[in-house]
């Protein structure tokens, strides 16, 4: 994703190579609770010099073979630990998490956080190997400080 970044502006990536002592390790990398912790210090540590930031996060528990660190989450009763319904769980449960640890921190205040997919769990093609449109058709979540709860059905 390294050339895909880049070739978008972005101008600083912290990937795997540069965690330090991650909790987790897995085909894909850091398990996106690392992922989520180590955003919290990199955005407190923008918010204490005063610099304005754009920051994507990039998940990957959600990805075969659905590896995230036990002891995390309380499996889905009648489901094997690493199905795509307990990867979605935990991702759950890391996006959680770093909501809970930015609003102990004042950047959560100033941040607009704009929470979505770039797909949903089902993007497999179809037996005739046509990709499934309606697939794509994800939800959003936008929240911050001072942004007052409500619901929009508008396409986005």
């Amino acid at each position: 994703m390294g050339s895909w970044y880049y070739g978008n502006g972005f101008q600083t990536i912290i990937d795997e190579p540069i965690f330090v002592n991650p909790t987790f390790h897995g085909i894909w990398g850091v398990c996106d609770e690392d992922l989520v912790v180590r955003a919290d210090e990199e955005f407190v540590k923008l918010q204490q010099r005063g610099q304005p930031f754009l920051s994507v996060l990039f998940t990957t528990t959600n990805h075969t073979p659905f590896e995230y660190p036990e002891g995390r989450i309380e499996p889905l009763p009648g489901s094997e630990p690493a199905s795509e319904e307990n990867a979605v769980k935990f991702a759950d449960h890391a996006l959680g998490k770093f909501f809970l640890l930015a609003r102990e921190h004042a950047y959560y205040n100033n941040t607009i956080f704009v929470i979505i997919a770039d797909h949903n769990i089902r993007v497999r093609t179809s037996p005739n190997g046509v990709m499934p449109v309606d697939n794509y058709r994800i939800f959003g979540l936008i929240l911050g400080g001072g942004i007052e709860p409500q619901r929009c059905d508008r396409l986005c």
